[in-house]
């Protein structure tokens, strides 16, 4: 049905392009719905524009190509840094991100 990983690195493609690359220490693989679970020490880097994001724990769920961050989300980019955020839902390219209401209604 899945399997479990340790000290895991990939990236996130939209496309042939590179959306994102990620890191964390461990994560699961759901083969059945295709997301990809990070936690403990969870980065996520965009490639364009550039933005940097880190929480407790990341979804990746490439069927609506939402990522979800949860737990004291903090993303930077250029001229701006949000912090202490519960849960935000991003693009692949962080080109949207937003609270999930607000995402959902876009």
């Amino acid at each position: 049905k899945g399997g479990d990983m340790q000290e895991v690195q990939g990236t996130i493609y939209e496309g042939d392009e590179i959306a994102s690359t990620f890191s964390a220490d461990t994560a699961h693989a759901d083969r059945e719905t295709g997301n990809l679970d990070l936690s403990q020490n969870v980065r996520i880097h965009a490639i364009s524009p550039v933005a940097d994001a880190t929480c407790n724990s990341l979804t990746w769920k490439p069927s609506t190509k939402v990522i979800i961050a949860k737990g004291n989300v903090k993303i930077s980019e250029t001229g701006y840094t949000l912090q202490g955020v519960p849960e935000l839902w991003c693009s692949p390219k962080f080109d949207r991100v937003a609270t999930p209401d607000l995402y959902q209604s876009q």
